[in-house]
């Protein structure tokens, strides 16, 4: 049975947690060990981590990801920075499930081939930072790329998941950009999980409403009075297929 997937989106910086808004202004959001540790008896259902010091200055912090694997029993897909096969390689056996790929393949997709060999593509999730206006939408740092192209160029190259992140929505609870959502989901055919926006257990139905199947949450989880048991009871009282 397939469920809707709610998985917490968490940012490591120097051991600690944080949450920024728009990619910046990070503050402390506590402790890796004991925020997973609440989500892992909270049932999310993956848990997402980018490692800021990995794309900042190319110091992955494998030893935190083996801790927190150790003590979670919810699948893990960590990123930040992974640009090379030696690094994926200690990625999985520092207890990763899956690994997060964004800025490395967006120029060349042959990692996602090498990756995919040795590993099978359902343990690549490849990245897409998303910045949208209501005139234009251009991905984060490569503004000469479509999107939706790349996208495509992605699923073909064997990535088993895809993650889009609204950039400027990131942070701001402000709703998620629904059209886009619709508009991905259209274009290819493996799982999307998306992120940015989302402020409300309104803003996560209209979500679902329209198809999507996977929320990557970060502020709604870190700084409000929800968490992911309230979350999947609103969820299940409207009939969604909800694993709990």
């Amino acid at each position: 049975m397939s469920y809707l997937r709610i998985i917490p989106s968490l940012l490591l910086k120097n051991k600690k947690l944080v949450k920024g808004s728009n990619f910046k202004n990070f503050k402390n959001a506590g402790s890796p060990k004991t925020t997973i540790q609440a989500f892992d008896s909270q049932k999310s259902d993956e848990i997402l981590i980018m490692d800021l010091d990995g794309y900042n200055n190319n110091n992955q912090d494998f030893d935190t990801l083996n801790e927190i694997s150790k003590i979670s029993n919810t699948p893990i897909t960590y990123g930040g920075g992974l640009d090379n096969l030696e690094k994926i390689k200690s990625s999985f056996r520092n207890g990763a499930d899956k690994i997060y790929l964004s800025n490395s393949i967006i120029k060349d997709t042959r990692l996602i081939q090498k990756v995919a060999k040795i590993y099978g593509s359902q343990s690549i999730v490849g990245g897409i930072n998303l910045i949208t206006s209501q005139e234009e939408c251009y991905i984060h740092n490569f503004k000469d790329i479509n999107p939706f192209e790349l996208s495509k160029k992605f699923e073909v190259n064997g990535i088993g998941e895809l993650k889009i992140t609204f950039v400027n929505l990131e942070g701001s609870r402000n709703g998620m950009n629904i059209k886009l959502c619709e508009k991905f989901l259209n274009n290819i055919n493996i799982p999307i999980i998306f992120e940015g926006g989302i402020g409300s257990l309104k803003d996560i139905e209209n979500c679902f409403k329209i198809g999507v199947k996977n929320l990557a949450l970060g502020t709604i989880l870190i700084f409000n009075d929800y968490n992911i048991f309230k979350i999947k009871q609103y969820l299940l009282n409207r009939n969604y297929n909800i694993r709990n």
